[in-house]
């Protein structure tokens, strides 16, 4: 394989690329000098992958994270019912497994080449080593992942929800095309159902709080709490040493305000185990107003013990409007499977 430094090798009439100039397009690198860039390129391996090829398993260990310049690339994971599900396209131009090479995680997903794809892996050892050579490479890398993460809405794409009135007590029922294994579910909208369909472990009634930009707390028998970096970070500790961290923001008005006086955001709620290990974490970007009362719009939930990573964003917040009779009401395509989602 030749040098990455020195563009890639040629195949067929696919036209070679130099390799810096398209990592000086990842938001992870696009604040790096040219010097920077030139030694990431040296710990970048050129990839070929057929369409049908496996990039990894899942399980296997995480040494860098792949780019992909041209074709597609499945990541998916297989059900305990042996049920293949898809859970990104990658596609050109885009990254992935920046996160769970920072984590020193395995792979908890596979990916597959769709298309014949031509792929550029950085490893890990080689952003480390920058790292650790210039506190500042941390600084513009975290600033371009920060433009990626501040406009990357992960939308499920394969998934279409629409709530309308039924039979139920309450009147609410939902219905959800799931195109991805050819099923039309619906049932009422229990908090149940939409913690199932959020593939959040946590209790029904608290997926729902945190729906709207609230969280319940642990028992604790131990609290503290500190100002770090315009954010008051809340810590509680209960007897059998799981532990939560509630992180809120203050209202950039009441900064110069008495803490009694100050209005608060939340902006995350993570739980972990006793053994210091995640367990579920919600995260929220943005909020917007709504009669006085702040609704989150972007909220993203990652449950480790389903090894779930689901965002919900909600483009608008009406009171009370004129919704005509059967708006949101969907017809199952053909060919699909009709399931019922009872509430408890």
């Amino acid at each position: 394989m030749n040098d990455p430094s020195d563009g890639l090798p040629r195949r067929g009439r696919q036209p070679a690329i130099k390799v810096q100039a398209f990592l000086a397009n990842l938001p992870m690198f696009s604040e790096m000098s040219t010097q920077e860039l030139d030694r990431v390129a040296t710990g970048t391996q050129v990839q070929h992958a057929a369409k049908g090829d496996t990039v990894f398993r899942t399980g296997d260990p995480c040494v860098g994270f792949h780019a992909v310049v041209y074709g597609q690339i499945k990541l998916g994971f297989t059900s305990p019912q042996g049920v293949e599900k898809v859970v990104e396209i990658i596609r050109p131009g885009s990254s992935f497994g920046e996160a769970l090479m920072f984590l020193d995680k395995p792979y908890i997903v596979f990916a597959q080449a769709l298309a014949d794809s031509l792929l550029l892996h950085v490893s890990k050892r080689t952003v480390l080593e920058e790292l650790e050579r210039d506190p500042g490479f941390a600084r513009r890398m975290l600033s371009g992942l920060s433009r990626k993460l501040h406009g990357l809405v992960r939308d499920v794409e394969a998934y279409t929800l629409a709530f309308l009135e039924s039979g139920s007590r309450d009147g609410e029922s939902f219905q959800l095309s799931d195109l991805r294994q050819g099923a039309f579910v619906h049932g009422p909208t229990c908090p149940e159902n939409i913690a199932r369909l959020l593939g959040i472990s946590v209790d029904a009634e608290e997926v729902i709080r945190l729906l709207t930009g609230d969280t319940t707390t642990l028992d604790a028998v131990e609290e503290s709490m500190e100002c770090r970096d315009g954010f008051y970070l809340v810590t509680l500790v209960a007897a059998d040493g799981e532990t939560q961290e509630i992180a809120f923001s203050i209202d950039e008005a009441d900064r110069q305000k008495p803490p009694d006086a100050q209005r608060l955001t939340l902006r995350r709620s993570t739980v972990r185990g006793p053994n210091g290990e995640k367990r579920w974490e919600a995260t929220y970007d943005d909020y917007i107003d709504v009669d006085g009362q702040a609704f989150p719009t972007n909220v993203r939930f990652v449950d480790e013990v389903n090894g779930a990573d689901t965002a919900v964003r909600v483009k608008s917040i009406s009171l009370d409007p004129n919704v005509p009779e059967g708006a949101f009401r969907q017809t199952p395509a053909p060919g699909m499977s009709i399931e019922t989602a009872d509430c408890p």
